[in-house]
């Protein structure tokens, strides 16, 4: 059971990043390790609660089982007891039916016997009427001589009736012998049938009692068997109630299990981070003093000098962010020397135009799937892109090192994945350089950033973003402003505006980027809509490109084609002159907002002494009232001449000068960070690969 707990597989982790994070963040990984622990005994208590419930469900099933058993076994004596019923009533009903029958069949022979006696008696009573008439014929024979022969001639025909008559009286005496030995017989047999009928009565009652018997013990039978089946509906009840239970139980076993499954993933999430974390915060970055030097300046005296022309705040403001975005820019330089020749082509727009899609394009295709890309705002820090030899992921740290990233670490580098680190990770690794086979193109590098507009995502930081996209856009010397056809398929208002306020007349190229979901037709009039939105806002261009990422394909362009002003900004770029041309333009609009603001200190100066001698006309130079506002004029005067213009000037030119010079020390190549031999060897075969690609 201990290795299905969280608690001591993860209790190592905890500790190790207790031991490392600060006080402040100790609270939380207590917090963690509180909430395993109380997850890992609610686990506990929920497995013990389910094993006893399974095994009291088992002995709910076996007792079921047995009075299943016993009900079956009663069912089936009393289906036996049915049936011997059933067999006796039907014998008895049988025995009485021939009863029945032979008592009907007794009744007809006596009928018969009845009948054949008083044919018999008839039959007797005629023959002796004749024979009387046959004794008067004989004695009147002698009167009826003349007759005789007529009479002979009956007589005869009488005795032949009279023989046939005794013929057929003997034959109704044997009728009426046989018929009296039939009855004898008959007789008897009704006797033995009276007696089986009256043995059968005996055993019809003792069948009835022990049929109502039966019937008295089916009844109690039924009676515990309604009994047993309420005990079954309780003990169904009661399993029901159980499955119930073991349901509920398993829905929050599976719940732990998510609960689970998400401590899992936040711990694996926790280890990244921690890996990450430690990798950059461990990383050593090589000596460079000239940068630190740099950087120093930067942030003290520039910054005081600065401050001490107390100039408006918009203009010092300004004055500053160039400053810190020149030093960036420097310490990019230091950190990639690559970068130095590289034509900067800043890779901007909305969120989810398909920015990183569009940059991954022109990779090789087993490359391609590097970038981050999705629905979310994902490009969270922002990724220099350009040619190299084999594929290299660095990230820069702020201290000057820089650190290997693999392709499931850059993949890593989300908004959701940096706003959970609990601190702004783009403060300790402020951008990231990717080198990778691209064969269209040599000295042009993409600046894949972030969408500087408000994002759907919660995590993502919009307006640290939009400073960010504002940074990159002002070290690089073109755009190619992206706009998705899949969600918006216009130049909506923010995007023009931020184009006004931050493009500062760098070439533009518009990429209308998934052009492959959008018909030709329908193309057209969304290039001639931005068109015309380009300009109303007064915004030079070099062209509009429909553009698919997917299939790497221009459908449609005016203007330039989107090769044609690859290969015109793929050439290659001084950062340096750059970098001294933007430090100098820095020191020029100092210069002239102190010189606008000194001559404007000037006139003041002057209405000042006016109004003094106007004041003094008025009341005259003795009053009262005349010394104070003097008094109150000088020091307006005094307030205003604080800073001299020569000596305001002195500071811009040693400041310009200070510059320049940290700028040639930091641009020097013997300051720059020695590159491995891998590295070097890498630059080697790309240069050589390049020279072979051009024959």
């Amino acid at each position: 059971m201990s290795e299905q707990l969280l608690f001591p597989q993860l209790a190592p982790s905890l500790e190790r990043l207790k031991s490392l994070w600060p006080w402040g963040r100790k609270a939380l990984v207590l917090d963690i390790q509180q909430q395993v622990a109380e997850s890992d005994e609610h686990s506990v208590r929920m497995r013990l609660h389910l094993q006893a419930s399974e095994a009291e469900l088992l002995k709910i099933n076996g007792e079921l089982g047995l009075a299943n058993t016993q009900l079956g076994q009663l069912q089936s004596s009393h289906q036996q007891l049915q049936t011997e019923h059933a067999e006796q009533t039907r014998q008895l009903f049988e025995r009485t039916h021939e009863h029945n029958l032979l008592t009907q069949a007794h009744t007809e022979q006596q009928a018969t016997l009845a009948k054949l006696q008083t044919e018999h008696t008839d039959q007797t009573q005629q023959l002796l009427e004749r024979t009387n008439e046959h004794n008067l014929l004989i004695q009147t024979h002698a009167k009826q001589q003349a007759e005789l022969e007529k009479l002979q001639a009956i007589h005869a025909q009488l005795d032949a009736a009279h023989t046939q008559l005794q013929a057929l009286h003997s034959t109704l005496e044997e009728t009426h012998g046989q018929l009296r030995h039939d009855h004898s017989e008959l007789g008897q047999r009704l006797a033995t049938r009276n007696n089986a009928y009256e043995q059968l009565q005996t055993e019809h009652e003792q069948l009835r009692q022990q049929a109502e018997q039966h019937l008295t013990k089916l009844q109690q039978t039924l009676a515990c068997l309604g009994a047993l089946q309420e005990q079954h509906a309780q003990l169904q009840q009661a399993h029901n109630a159980l499955l119930e239970a073991q349901l509920s139980l398993q829905e929050d076993h599976e719940q732990l299990r998510g609960d689970h499954r998400k401590l899992s993933e936040d711990a694996e999430l926790v280890k990244k981070r921690y890996s990450l974390v430690c990798n950059i915060l461990n990383s050593k970055p090589a000596e460079n003093p000239a940068l630190a030097e740099l950087k120093t300046w930067l942030a003290e005296s520039f910054a005081q000098d600065v401050q001490r022309l107390e100039l408006p705040a918009d203009i010092t403001t300004a004055a500053l962010q160039q400053g810190q975005s020149i030093g960036l820019h420097v310490e990019l330089l230091s950190h990639s020397p690559a970068l130095r020749n590289k034509f900067l082509v800043a890779v901007a727009g909305g969120f989810s135009s398909g920015k990183s899609s569009f940059v991954t394009s022109f990779m090789r295709k087993e490359e391609s799937q590097l970038l981050a890309k999705g629905i979310q705002p994902v490009t969270a820090i922002p990724t220099y892109v350009m040619p190299g030899s084999a594929l290299s992921i660095q990230g820069h740290t702020s201290k000057g090192a820089h650190v290997e990233l693999s392709r499931e670490e850059y993949a890593e580098l989300t908004h959701d994945f940096i706003s959970n680190m609990g601190f702004n990770v783009k403060d300790v690794m402020p951008h990231v350089v990717i080198e990778s086979s691209m064969p269209s193109l040599e000295h042009l590098a993409f600046v894949d950033m972030p969408g500087y507009d408000p994002a759907a995502s919660a995590s993502a930081d919009t307006l640290a973003d939009r400073g960010t996209a504002s940074a990159a856009l002002s070290e690089a010397h073109a755009v190619i402003w992206l706009v998705a056809l899949d969600s918006n398929g216009t130049l909506p208002a923010n995007d023009l505006e931020f184009l006004v306020n931050h493009a500062d007349n760098r070439p533009l190229y518009v990429v209308l980027n998934k052009a492959d979901l959008r018909p030709l037709s329908a193309l057209r009039d969304v290039l001639d809509e931005i068109q015309q939105h380009l300009e109303d806002y007064d915004l030079p261009y070099e062209g509009i490109s429909a553009y698919s990422s997917e299939n790497r394909e221009e459908i449609l362009y005016y203007g330039k084609s989107l090769n044609e002003i690859m290969q015109e900004w793929d050439r290659p770029s001084s950062a340096e002159k750059e970098l001294h041309k933007e430090f100098d333009a820095v020191v020029t609009a100092l210069d002239q907002a102190f010189s606008q603001q000194h001559r404007k200190g000037q006139e003041a100066h002057d209405l000042l002494h006016s109004l003094e001698l106007d004041f003094m006309q008025m009341v005259g130079s003795e009053a009262k009232i005349f010394q104070t506002a003097r008094e109150r004029l000088g020091q307006l005067k005094t307030a205003l001449a604080e800073t001299s213009s020569d000596d305001a000037q002195d500071k811009l030119e040693n400041m310009r000068k200070r510059g320049h010079d940290l700028l040639r020390d930091n641009c020097d190549t013997d300051h720059v960070i020695p590159r491995s031999k891998k590295e070097r060897i890498q630059d080697i075969a790309s240069t050589l690969e390049q020279i072979i690609n051009r024959r």
